[in-house]
This record gives C-alpha cells, sequence and structure tokens, in this order.
C-alpha cells in the first residue's frame, strides 16, 4: 500500500511526531486505516509526553518506537497500517505494564492523604466549635464528612481495578483533581444528610431508618461512605431530585 504521510521528527520539539501528507498525494483521500492509525499516533505521542516521574530514557524509548511504527503504516510504497496499529496496541500494553502501576497508586496516595487531612481539618474544626464557641451541631455533619472522605478512596480503587492507556494522561473523566474531589463529594454528603434530616429523602438499610440520622453517629458515618461510593452519581442525582421538588412546588 502507498503511504500518505510524511513521517518525521518535529527539529523545534524532540520528542514531537510531525506527520504531514505527501505533496504527490495531497489532494487525493487519505485511505481510512491511514487517518486512524495517525489519529491513534498522534493521541499516544500526546499521553507519552504527558506521563510525569517517568525517567527520560523510559519516555524516549516509548517515543522511538511510536516514531518507527507510525513511518512504518504511514510512509512509502510499503506501507503497512494494519501491522502499525497492532504494533501500536504491543506498545501501549507495554507502558500499561511499566507505568499503570505508578499512576494509580500515586494518584490513590494523593488521594488519600487528602481525605486523611480533610477528616483531621473536620475534627479540628468540631473540636474548636464545641470547646471554644459552645456550638455541637457540627458533630452530626462530621462523620458524615469523614465516611465521605474514606467512601471517595474505596470508590477509586473499586472503580480503576485496571487503568487504560488514556488514563494514563486523565485518570478521571471528570478531570477533578484530588482536592477538588474530595470537597465535592465532601459537601454532596451533607447535602444528603440535610435532605434526610429534613424528610426530603428517606432510606431504608436493614433495621435501620434514617429517621434516626441524628441520633445514630453509625448511621452517619454509613450516610458518607455511601455517598462518597456512589461518588459519580451523587451530585446529578441531587440535581434531579431538587429539580423534582422545585417542579412540585411551582405546580403546586
Amino acid at each position: 500500500m502507498q503511504g500518505y504521510f510524511v513521517v518525521s521528527r518535529n527539529s523545534k520539539n524532540q520528542k514531537d511526531i510531525l506527520c504531514e501528507l505527501h505533496p504527490q498525494y495531497a489532494q487525493d483521500e487519505v485511505p481510512e486505516d491511514q487517518s486512524n492509525l495517525y489519529v491513534e499516533v498522534e493521541n499516544a505521542n500526546a499521553i507519552i509526553n504527558s506521563l510525569i516521574n517517568t525517567p527520560e530514557k523510559n519516555k524516549n524509548k516509548y517515543f522511538e518506537k511510536l516514531l518507527s511504527l507510525a513511518q512504518a503504516g504511514l510512509v512509502g510504497n510499503t506501507a503497512n497500517p494494519k501491522l502499525a496499529m497492532l504494533s501500536l496496541e504491543k506498545l501501549k500494553e507495554e507502558i500499561i505494564i511499566n507505568e499503570g502501576a505508578r499512576v494509580k497508586n500515586r494518584y490513590m496516595s494523593k488521594l488519600g492523604l487528602c481525605a486523611l487531612g480533610f477528616s483531621i481539618a473536620a475534627i479540628i474544626i468540631n473540636c474548636i466549635m464545641e470547646k471554644m464557641l459552645g456550638y455541637k451541631g457540627m458533630r452530626l455533619y462530621l462523620y458524615t464528612w469523614i465516611g465521605s472522605m474514606c467512601g471517595t478512596w474505596i470508590s477509586f480503587g473499586a472503580r480503576k481495578f485496571n487503568i487504560g492507556f488514556n488514563e494514563l494522561s486523565i485518570i478521571e473523566d471528570d478531570m477533578l483533581t484530588p482536592v477538588l474531589r474530595l470537597i465535592y463529594i465532601g459537601m454532596c454528603s451533607c447535602i444528603v444528610l440535610v435532605f434526610l434530616d429534613c424528610g426530603i429523602v428517606s432510606i431504608k438499610i436493614s433495621s435501620i431508618d434514617t429517621a434516626q440520622i441524628k441520633s445514630n453517629t453509625e448511621l452517619q458515618f454509613v450516610v458518607g461512605v455511601m455517598s462518597g461510593l456512589v461518588e459519580s452519581k451523587l451530585g446529578l442525582q441531587i440535581y434531579k431530585k431538587f429539580s423534582d421538588f422545585i417542579d412540585i412546588k411551582k405546580s403546586n
């Protein structure tokens, strides 16, 4: 097959692949398999460059392999995009094996440390409110907040059992940092607690009724953990519940 591209290392950036249409075939429609390979190569190159704390010699090795397979699949009259695509999949597998555990563990460690920090901060704030100001209303939310920190950490470990190639660059689809994720889920869990306390929603867990929410610290913690475990859907469900509530009020 005739390759429709000229592929080379970018002289302005040694870790960038420059793919240009061959002048002779610039007016022709590029074959679909070559177009797909081009897009995949560009994506792989961006992810390789985004790897943090990866030794430069490893990144150079990945880049050289990527450049070689791109040229094999897109250049010359013996271009073989199908074989190059298979080589690219093997390269992705190699990168995941080498980098996946480190990326996941690094994010999970950061998430865990942030969760611990927010939990300690909540305990300190509650102590200050109780001992210095005599206000004990924060305790109702304290256990829920701490529970949500634990639930969010567990949720990540369960959801991200395996790391895909694209997740090496952006490990969470919503692109929230660990700090913002924990604050978001913590606030959502407190809103859920308010909904339960006001009777807007109710949850039945075995023989435990959420009507006991004010006096049952274990239940408060469980509500927080549950909020953290369903973190990806919690904000949307709160939004829908409040929207339904507003619609009902308007119709009345």
